[in-house]
């Protein structure tokens, strides 16, 4: 973060891990993080299945399988079967792979996406507000790495910390 005198120091870590469940929910449909934040835009996130997961990490505070368990109970809610097969059908360019029947913005894909993107936006501000310093004593907060380059989540955080966002 940023002090009054305009030097970047370090404050404090977190152990956020919501870039690896970005990544590992978007491989799972065969998209990469990008394209499943685009994705995301088509459909509204599954508010009941993202407050039960949200409350499931905070207060169970687990150390591993968090994006498996959250795809797990997305494919139990909707009965389906989100699979790693159908990236061969949208990796490549050419225009065949849109005739064999993967649409891109399929209901429940879109859905899924969605909620992906409301959880990780939801926890990065979560692990923002649990940080020991407050935010107003700086001039704004700097974030850096994969996780950091989400453009919804990055309008979200501008929009909570009055534009006091740096990426």
């Amino acid at each position: 973060s940023l002090n009054s005198k305009n030097i970047l120091s370090p404050l404090a870590t977190s152990n956020f891990a919501g870039g690896q469940f970005y990544s590992v929910c978007s491989q799972r449909i065969g998209l990469d993080p990008g394209k499943l934040m685009g994705l995301s835009a088509y459909h509204s996130s599954d508010q009941e299945l993202h407050d039960f997961f949200l409350s499931y990490l905070f207060k169970q505070n687990p150390t591993g399988g968090i994006p498996e368990y959250f795809i797990t109970l997305f494919e139990n809610k909707y009965r389906c079967k989100l699979s790693p097969s159908d990236s061969s059908r949208i990796s490549c360019g050419d225009d065949d792979n849109w005739k064999i029947g993967f649409n891109p913005v399929d209901p429940t894909l879109s859905c899924y996406a969605a909620t992906v993107q409301e959880i990780f936006k939801s926890w990065f501000a979560f692990t923002i507000d649990s940080l020991s310093f407050n935010l107003n004593d700086y001039d704004g907060l700097v974030l850096s790495g994969g996780a950091a380059l989400n453009c919804p989540t990055n309008q979200f955080l501008a929009e909570k910390y009055s534009d006091k966002v740096f990426v």
